[in-house]
């Protein structure tokens, strides 16, 4: 009866522990991945065992199952003590258990002020017959556990019952565990090959000279105008100094710390009425021209940055969105300007346009330090930036900046069947602001201003990505993996029914032990077989 007790602890133990071990470690354990069952000219090749769930499914079964072997030993020994326990019922003592319940019953008589009660003086009662005799228990589990109830075997019957209950614990413990993919995180080493350089490798014998936008301005035509996925360490805003991992299973998500790139601007958009007003806008018509061509032009302050630009107009050309920069402002007034020139001929318009439209921005480029996270594949080149983190950022403004700022009205695509005069950059602007591929329409000032900071911030991040890394000596430096991985968990409700069945075994054998320790005179009489063949008294007379 101590061993029952010892296994059925250790049983709950066990599973309560697991049950700990899984949540808090995020698994028990790792569960190798294998290829599946494949078929070939040599035949079949079936997985490995240990891939299988047949491990964790079978083993537990059969511990439960032998355990519902020895509950079902211990039944077998009480069915043979319990007819000695009836015939002996006159010359048992009152239980010390009883007498126990009686004065603690009389306690709290007199605690709540109720006169407590004599127990009655109890006369031992006989065993009928057909309670001493050993019951024939050959029906199915459950319906002998209730027939033992009925003749009175009380513990005989609940002990039935609970070994039908073992057998259903059998079955749930090839449940208790399972197994799911999770992520697992681990230090790793990560190296870079490249530098900014915001000379663009002029030691090289390159330079901005040598570094076109249109590599840059074809990346975000995709991403930002059309939804594609973002180049490789690179987002809508920010640019990445790449790290490598020194390993050669390169898949998974990365967490360290590097170098961020990225831009803004500070805008204002002006309408023509707004123009006017502030009388910074005139138009110079050519009337003896056949195109009926025509001059706007431009001069004004942006915060102390003076600015002139003209604009020439056909009436062959229907749409207008040309960019223009300067780059000669000076320290006090932000060192450059960045802008854009919207609108639609018509003749018939003061200035031959409608909805004209003037963006001026102040360029700011910053770098900073950003712990990142990326996801990478088979082919670590190619990185998926998962988020970022930035901290210390500064303002900057590199080598390249000027050329490259001063360069980008030079940059359009040449079309011969075309009625728009637009460079590149114009084009991805009105294209983001109106999602119309044709081009067809130009929308309000607020819009534009909106998309000219979409489209020059990635445009920024995607010229850094793909024209300011150089090679460099490698360094390492140390960072987080996260990488998907079959572990073997303890599944929370078949471990607990497992437990509370195994806790009502538990609870049933101690009354069982006690009721037996109470009775031990009567199960000594119980003789013993090599007892019975010594003895001449037949074997009936027991009965």
């Amino acid at each position: 009866m101590i061993l029952q007790l010892f296994v059925q602890l250790l049983m709950i133990a066990v599973i309560c522990a697991l049950w700990h071990i899984s949540q808090r470690d995020n698994g028990l354990a790792t569960v190798p991945d294998n290829d599946n069952a494949s078929f070939d000219s040599k035949g079949f090749h079936p997985a490995s065992i240990w891939s299988s769930s047949i491990v964790w499914a079978t083993v537990p079964a059969w511990i439960i199952s032998a355990y519902s072997s020895l509950w079902s030993a211990m039944l077998e020994a009480l069915k043979k003590v319990q007819p000695t326990l009836e015939l002996d019922r006159p010359n048992a003592t009152r239980r010390s258990s009883v007498v126990v319940w009686d004065a603690w019953k009389q306690r709290l008589f007199s605690i709540f002020g109720r006169q407590p009660t004599p127990s009655p003086s109890r006369t031992p009662t006989r065993s009928t017959a057909k309670r001493t005799l050993l019951l024939d228990y050959g029906e199915w589990p459950v319906l002998n556990g209730f027939k033992a109830i009925k003749q009175g075997h009380v513990l005989l019957g609940i002990g039935m019952l609970l070994r039908v209950a073992l057998w259903t614990a059998s079955g749930l413990s090839a449940a208790i565990f399972a197994v799911a993919q999770v992520p697992r995180e681990s230090t790793t080493d990560l190296y870079r090959d490249k530098f900014f350089d915001e000379s663009l490798g002029w030691y090289d014998g390159k330079g901005a000279s040598y570094s076109s936008s249109v590599p840059a301005l074809e990346m975000v035509s995709a991403t930002v105008v059309r939804g594609a996925q973002n180049y490789s360490w690179t987002t809508d805003t920010h640019s990445f100094l790449p790290y490598f991992p020194t390993e050669k299973n390169a898949t998974g998500n990365y967490t360290f710390d590097t170098e961020a790139y990225w831009a803004t601007v500070e805008c204002n958009a002006q309408s023509e009425e707004d123009l006017v007003r502030a009388d910074v806008i005139r138009l110079d018509v050519d009337g003896g021209d056949e195109y009926n061509s025509s001059q706007v032009s431009l001069t004004f302050k942006s915060d102390g940055c003076r600015v002139s630009k003209w604009f020439t107009l056909f009436n062959t050309t229907l749409k207008y969105a040309k960019s223009w920069s300067v780059v000669d402002c000076g320290l006090v007034a932000d060192r450059m300007r960045i802008g854009l020139f919207t609108g639609t001929y018509n003749a018939s318009e003061r200035f031959h346009l409608t909805n004209l439209t003037l963006i001026t921005c102040k360029p700011k480029l910053y770098r900073s330090n950003a712990t990142l996270e990326v996801s990478l594949s088979d082919n670590p080149s190619t990185a998926k930036v998962l988020n970022f983190t930035q901290h210390d950022q500064e303002q900057f403004w590199p080598g390249f900046t000027k050329t490259w700022i001063q360069e980008i009205y030079m940059y359009s695509v040449f079309d011969p069947k075309s009625y728009l005069e637009m460079d590149s950059f114009g084009r991805l602007v009105i294209g983001h602001s109106s999602n119309d591929p044709s081009l067809e329409t130009i929308v309000d000032k607020e819009k534009l201003l909106s998309s000219f900071k979409i489209v020059f911030q990635a445009f920024f991040a995607n010229y850094v990505s793909l024209q300011a890394y150089y090679p460099v000596k490698n360094a390492t430096i140390t960072g987080k993996v996260s990488r998907l991985q079959f572990r073997l968990f303890v599944v929370k409700s078949p471990a607990f029914a497992v437990v509370g069945i195994f806790a009502t075994v538990f609870c049933v054998t101690l009354i069982l032990l006690v009721h037996l320790h109470e009775n031990r005179a009567s199960i000594e009489k119980v003789p013993r077989p090599d007892a019975r063949k010594r003895s001449h008294v037949p074997s009936e007379s027991w009965s």
